[in-house]
């Protein structure tokens, strides 16, 4: 037998194994939904400074502030969820421009173009499920038949 083949079983330098049989998986946000996420944040900043330096308060009356605040609120969460890849911001996304669509029809201000535009934008969020992975953190949850302890 070689001096330099070892006689007996090779002693296992780390400690859990694991990662050198799994490959590490990083998620990354897909640059269509970066492009979403940083345009609509622009977006809500120019509609920020637009009402706070504009007319449009006066024009659409007291009720502007409710409705900027509760839209620009709800939309800003869907998009910090749809930075994060969270799984809930596919719903939130759309639920956020149908508050807004729902308002806006309400005040006579709807328009076919805005909703052809959020469609397309809801469909590349869409397109894009996969990114969205469901076990965030390593912790799947629950599966079926087992409980969480409190």
């Amino acid at each position: 037998m070689d001096e330099t083949t070892p006689t007996g079983p090779l002693p296992n330098l780390n400690p859990s194994p694991v990662p050198l049989f799994r490959a590490e998986r990083t998620r990354t946000r897909p640059w269509p939904l970066t492009l979403l996420c940083l345009g609509s944040l622009l977006a809500l900043a120019l509609t920020w400074w637009l009402a706070l330096t504009g007319g449009a308060a006066r024009a659409f009356g007291p009720g502007y502030w409710a409705y900027l605040v509760a839209t620009s609120g709800a939309l800003a969460g869907a998009l910090w969820g749809l930075w994060r890849l969270r799984r809930w911001a596919l719903w939130a996304f759309p639920a956020a421009l149908l508050l807004d669509d729902g308002v806006l029809a309400a005040m006579g201000e709807l328009r076919p173009a805005a909703v052809a535009i959020e469609a397309a934008l809801v469909l590349l969020v869409l397109g894009h499920f996969r990114a969205f992975a469901r076990d965030v953190g390593g912790n799947p949850g629950p599966t079926a038949g087992q409980t969480r302890r409190r």
